[in-house]
C-alpha cells in the first residue's frame, strides 16, 4: 500500500540499510540498522488485503482462503522480500 508515494518494503529497505552513525574518535558505532545488537520496530505493522470489503466477505463466506491469500499484503511483502 502506498503512503505519501513509498511502499512499506520501500520503506522498510531504506530503513535497513541507510546509515544510522559513524565512527566517533576511538568510539565506533554501528553503521546500519544491521550493526546493532537489538532492534526495535515502532510503525505501521498492520496489514491488510488489497480487495474491497465486499468481495472480501463473500470470500469468507464461502472460506475460500486460498482467494483471500492472493490479495494478502503480507504475505505480498513476504514474497517480494519486503519483510522479515
Amino acid at each position: 500500500m502506498k503512503a505519501g508515494g513509498i511502499t512499506k518494503s520501500q520503506r522498510f529497505s531504506e530503513e535497513l540499510h541507510s546509515p544510522t552513525s559513524s565512527e566517533d574518535d576511538d568510539n565506533p558505532h554501528p553503521i546500519t540498522i544491521l550493526g546493532h545488537d537489538r532492534i526495535f520496530w515502532f510503525g505501521d505493522l498492520n496489514y491488510r488485503l488489497y480487495q474491497d470489503n465486499i468481495l472480501a466477505k463473500e470470500f469468507i463466506k464461502k472460506q475460500d482462503w486460498k482467494a483471500l491469500q492472493e490479495f494478502d499484503q503480507l504475505r505480498k511483502e513476504l514474497e517480494d522480500g519486503g519483510v522479515f
